[in-house]
């Protein structure tokens, strides 16, 4: 049976004799491999972490969890995603301070612990946790890029990040397509 150059997607040629089931199951198997096995991966912090006064520190994962991973990318023990596939990917990431009335606070991913990929700076909260969420454009990667999330603020301070409505710190990585 033929396939469709991009997404290799089955289709019958004039000259099959005709199996419309197969066909169908066919199809429908290939479309589900092109969804669910596009590589991403998203970490999660597994408790508070204290953050001094204006110092650009990497947001630790190790003893978090994994929420998903299609491709071996999660590295916890090093507080990374690291590219098993070149291609283009979206990096999206969540932060949470707990309350502290003074100074900014910034979100920013990078790769390769220097290049800034997607970043948000914001004054503080006066009484409530100051909670960001952010996500890049496609961004195209290398076969071990690694991604990280790292903070800083200047509350005067050391300051936690914390969990806030039930939900951690994290850092993900979705497929986008080929670069």
């Amino acid at each position: 049976m033929p396939t469709t150059p991009g997404l290799a997607l089955p289709y019958p040629a004039l000259s099959d004799t005709p199996d419309v089931p197969y066909w169908m199951q066919q199809l429908a198997q290939a479309v589900e491999g092109a969804i669910y096995q596009k590589p991403r991966a998203k970490i999660v912090t597994g408790a508070d972490q204290s953050i001094p006064n204006s110092a650009l520190t990497t947001v630790d994962f190790a003893g978090g969890s994994v929420s998903y991973d299609t491709n071996a990318m999660a590295d916890i023990a090093n507080d990374r995603i690291v590219i098993k596939t070149a291609g283009l990917y979206r990096f999206s990431a969540r932060i949470a301070w707990g309350v502290n009335a003074t100074g900014y606070r910034a979100l920013i991913v990078t790769r390769n612990g220097a290049e800034f990929i997607v970043d948000d700076y914001s004054a503080a909260t006066p009484s409530q946790s100051k909670i960001t969420t952010v996500t890049s454009e496609p961004i195209a990667c290398a076969v071990n890029d690694a991604i990280t999330l790292q903070t800083v603020h200047t509350a005067g301070a050391a300051l936690n990040v914390v969990q806030a409505n039930g939900r951690r710190c994290y850092l993900a990585a979705d497929w986008a397509g080929k670069a």
